[in-house]
């Protein structure tokens, strides 16, 4: 068999296709890094909307812990004093807005946060 090196015109025919194949791998590896710094970027991205997200829902969890709160401190009822029927009524009703109340913002709490992991998945798919 006849080497490269014995026929000129082979060995140059040769080169030039190893030539070829070395700049389709060059442009490739170009192409591969284009499209891994547009990945860099978008997990830059979402690193950040996740930690914005994350932020935002800490910041609603204790708005929800600071109405419970607020609103289970009004809830509680006051002593009245002895003997006094209409006070006691009034208790009563008071009472029941109050824990109509907790429930509201109970409720809206958990529709927040069904929303807010919800949107969550939604980036995560």
């Amino acid at each position: 068999m006849e080497t490269p090196a014995e026929n000129p015109s082979k060995a140059a025919e040769y080169l030039k296709e190893l030539n070829k194949i070395i700049e389709t791998q060059q442009e490739l590896l170009e192409k591969q890094k284009l499209r891994i710094d547009e990945l860099e970027q978008q997990v830059a991205k979402l690193y950040h909307e996740n930690a914005r997200l994350q932020d935002e829902h800490q910041r609603h969890l204790a708005t929800c812990r600071l109405l419970l709160l607020q609103q289970q401190h009004a809830a509680l009822p006051a002593l009245p004093p002895p003997g006094d029927l209409q006070e006691n009524a009034k208790d009563e009703k008071s009472e029941g807005e109050s824990s109509r109340s907790i429930r509201y913002v109970s409720v809206q709490c958990f529709l927040n946060h069904f929303f807010y992991y919800n949107h969550m998945c939604c980036l995560l798919a």
